[in-house]
């Protein structure tokens, strides 16, 4: 069940923080579509924090501190209320 949370989180983020990304959409406009990609993926905090989401879900593990003890987390892994 807490995977199932936990992908909806990526899912909430993405529709929240990139979908309508000012700078991914500039830098497609002027670089192109890998180079901004590339800079979602290395630089971007966002995407930073899905790579890890994604990466520790592939493992089984399913909080990208990959503490057990979940110490820490808040600072990890945002959650997302629908209730804004």
């Amino acid at each position: 069940m807490e995977r199932k949370l936990i992908i909806e989180q990526i899912s909430e983020i993405l529709d929240t923080y990139c979908q309508d990304c000012f700078v991914k959409s500039n830098f497609r406009k002027e670089y192109g579509k890998t180079y901004a990609q590339s800079f979602c993926i290395h630089t971007c905090t966002v995407g930073n924090l899905l790579k890890k989401y994604g990466e520790n879900l592939s493992h089984g593990q399913l909080y990208p501190s990959g503490k057990e003890n979940n110490e820490g987390l808040e600072r990890n892994m945002p959650i997302l209320d629908r209730d804004y």
